[in-house]
């Protein structure tokens, strides 16, 4: 009788280390805990895993999915993922925008303090 190995995520069998090994790389490699042992939703990283119905849900469109490689194609064309993306983007892009303007403000105020000290020490030398 052939030794059996399972997948403690999506319980299917294996018959050799290497071969649960490259499953699990392969589709659960953003996913490493397991999945909840009651019937209750649980969030694990960008999807919701149910034990009930096996069934791994798009939490931006909750579209579902019955492995997490589906899910992660359909991440790459979901509309609503996509838009939070571009909007995190242009967040970042404001961000960066405000630290150059804060440290042009620096500068200047840093050259404004020098001009007001060199007005004072040419002051004082008369």
């Amino acid at each position: 009788m052939e030794k059996s190995l399972y997948c403690e995520q999506c319980k299917r069998n294996y018959k050799s280390y290497q071969s649960l090994w490259n499953h699990r790389k392969r589709f659960h490699a953003q996913n490493d805990s397991i999945m909840p042992q009651n019937d209750s939703p649980v969030l694990q990283n960008d999807s919701i895993l149910t034990q009930n119905d096996s069934k791994i849900i798009c939490r931006y469109c909750d579209k579902t999915y019955s492995r997490t490689n589906n899910l992660h194609r359909h991440y790459k064309t979901c509309k609503l993922k996509l838009a939070e993306d571009i909007k995190k983007q242009k967040q970042e892009i404001e961000n960066i925008q405000l630290r150059k303007d804060n440290e042009e403000l620096r500068k200047m105020v840093e050259d404004l303090l020098k001009m007001k000290m060199n007005m004072i020490d040419s002051h004082n030398k008369k």
